[in-house]
């Protein structure tokens, strides 16, 4: 990774492409865990390709970040928006819809 935080995603699907990593997010968090700008940056994290390579991604990983954001920031100003995006998460599920995050 470099300092502007781009780097290589190998993707069987879409052929290789350039993401962000995430770096800038991540040092919010690190560096300033108590601001007002912790949760936004980490809810940005649960939609940043993080891994070296990219396949279909089943939305069920997406509501387990979702979970732990909440878990871990109860009092964001996200958490309408993460409640919701849980909510249609279980109900594709509940009803046969295939989510797939790509």
């Amino acid at each position: 990774m470099n300092k502007r935080g781009l780097k290589i995603v190998k993707s069987e699907n879409f052929g290789d492409f350039t993401s962000y990593s995430g770096y800038h997010f991540q040092t919010i968090i690190d560096k300033y865990p108590q601001s007002n700008l912790a949760d936004d940056a980490a809810y940005a994290l649960i939609y940043i390709i993080t891994d070296d390579v990219y396949n279909f991604d089943d939305a069920k990983i997406e509501r387990k970040k979702l979970l732990q954001f909440m878990k871990t920031y109860p009092k964001s100003n996200l958490i309408n928006t993460a409640t919701n995006r849980v909510k249609a998460i279980d109900y594709d599920i509940k009803h046969g819809v295939s989510t797939i995050m790509d």
